[in-house]
């Protein structure tokens, strides 16, 4: 079996690899999309019979009417079942970390790792608020989520060797990730 810190530097490396696979893939992706189609278009085709006015209109007024429906839903599932149940998950994890003396047995470093992996989770986030999402900011979504991986991978192997990191927390740590 592999020594902690091998198995910490293999998947911190593979996590920080995968994260500059996926920031790649998204600029390869962004790149093609963006080169404008410079082929000849084919003759014109004789028109096809003009519909009535009203029935044009129609599966568009269906298609926005299923947009709204689906944002609403989204919005829903987002105010009151993701946020509380993150709001919760961080709670716990707080009582989790005050139950283990956090500030005199990992101290500053373990608080240090914390706020950078609230970082990285934060600048996905406001990348998804702010810009239009497309291939680039998911790809940089993703590949911060592979670097969060590897921080909280060093987080972990940091703590469990200056204190008791439970089942509990543990639990605690996959909820939030998974939120």
């Amino acid at each position: 079996m592999m020594e902690n810190r091998t198995f910490l530097k293999c998947y911190a490396s593979s996590m920080l690899c995968a994260a500059a696979a996926t920031l790649g893939a998204g600029f390869i992706a962004w790149w093609r999309g963006r080169r404008v189609d410079t082929t000849p278009e084919p003759a014109a085709r004789e028109p096809a019979p003009q519909e009535p006015v009203a029935r044009k209109t129609r599966p568009i007024e269906d298609a926005q009417a299923e947009t709204d429906a689906t944002r609403h839903v989204a919005r829903r599932v987002i105010q009151y079942f993701v946020i509380p149940i993150w709001l919760v998950s961080g709670l716990t994890d707080w009582w989790c970390h005050r139950r283990t003396d956090i500030e005199h047995t990992t101290g500053l470093k373990e608080s240090g790792l914390h706020l950078l992996m609230l970082g990285e989770a934060a600048f996905p986030v406001l990348a998804g608020l702010f810009m239009e999402i497309d291939v680039p900011v998911l790809s940089f979504m993703i590949a911060s989520f592979f670097v969060h991986e590897a921080t909280a991978m060093w987080d972990v192997s940091y703590a469990v060797t200056r204190r008791e990191v439970q089942p509990v927390e543990q639990h605690v740590h996959s909820f939030l990730e998974m939120a």
